[in-house]
C-alpha cells in the first residue's frame, strides 16, 4: 500500500485510471487533485469524477467526518469510497441513481448512508462488504453501518437484503 501518501495530483495527460483498487490501501490519503485541464477528469474537494461530474470515481480514503455528494452526480462508482474508515456520513443526492459494486466497501464505520428514492440500482456488495475473509468480516461492517432512505425504496430493500439496519425517513 502507500500508507505515508497524503495527497496526490492527477495529471493533464492521464485519460484512463486502471484497475478498481488504483488508491486501495492508502489510509492517510486525504485529497486526489486534477489539474484543470485534464479532460477525463475533475476534483471537487480532493474528490475525483468523470470530467462530467455524473460519477464518482474516487474519495480518498483518508477523508473523515461527513461528506455529501454534489447535485448532478448520477452514480457512485466501483470502490468510489473504499477503505474511507473515518468517514461517517455520506449523504447522496436525489440525482444519483446508481451505486456500484463496492462503492462503500471496508469502510470500518460506523458510517450512515443517506441514499433518496431516485437510486434505482444497488449492485452486489455495495455497501457493508470487506474483502478479506468475506463473510465473517461482511458480518463485522454489516454491524458498523446504517441507511438511512424511504419506505418501500431500493435503498430499503438492499438493507433488508443483506442485514444492514435501515431507517426510514418518513
Amino acid at each position: 500500500g502507500c500508507k505515508s501518501l497524503t495527497g496526490i495530483t492527477i495529471p493533464k495527460n492521464v485519460s484512463s485510471i486502471s484497475g478498481e483498487w488504483t488508491f486501495y490501501d492508502c489510509p492517510n490519503l486525504e485529497r486526489i487533485e486534477v489539474v484543470e485541464d485534464n479532460s477525463s477528469f475533475k476534483s471537487v474537494d480532493g474528490v475525483v469524477f468523470d470530467k462530467t461530474m455524473s460519477e464518482l470515481l474516487f474519495c480518498p480514503s483518508g477523508r473523515s467526518g461527513e461528506y455529501i455528494i454534489p447535485e448532478g452526480v448520477k452514480t457512485v462508482g466501483i470502490n468510489a469510497f473504499n477503505g474511507c474508515n473515518n468517514l461517517r456520513k455520506v449523504t447522496i443526492p436525489n440525482t444519483v441513481e446508481i451505486i456500484e459494486k463496492g462503492a462503500f466497501s471496508d469502510c470500518a464505520g460506523p458510517i450512515s448512508i443517506i441514499i433518496p428514492n431516485s437510486v434505482s440500482l444497488i449492485a452486489s456488495s455495495a455497501i457493508g462488504w470487506h474483502y478479506e475473509g468475506w463473510y465473517e468480516e461482511f458480518e463485522e461492517g454489516k454491524k458498523n453501518t446504517t441507511i438511512f432512505g424511504y419506505t418501500g425504496s431500493t435503498a430499503e430493500a438492499y438493507a433488508n437484503d443483506n442485514n444492514i439496519k435501515f431507517v426510514s425517513m418518513d
